[in-house]
């Protein structure tokens, strides 16, 4: 966690127009992965949660 937060300061650093950083929760129904921790988490219901499809469309749009 320490890199990514350096790497999202760095950015913030070199003074782009405009940058995004998505920090989803929980990713759910990602076809090519199947984590123990991820079938475990899915059903406590207080970690927040987002379909896989759902941040590719959200991504698409903020690049838009």
């Amino acid at each position: 966690m320490r890199v990514k937060g350096e790497v999202e300061r760095d950015i913030g650093v070199l003074n782009f127009p405009l940058y995004s950083i998505f920090r989803p929760g929980l990713l759910m129904n990602r076809d090519n992965d199947d984590r123990f921790i991820e079938k475990v988490a899915k059903y406590i219901p207080f970690i927040e949660k987002i379909e896989s499809v759902d941040l590719a469309k959200a991504m698409i749009l903020e690049a838009e």
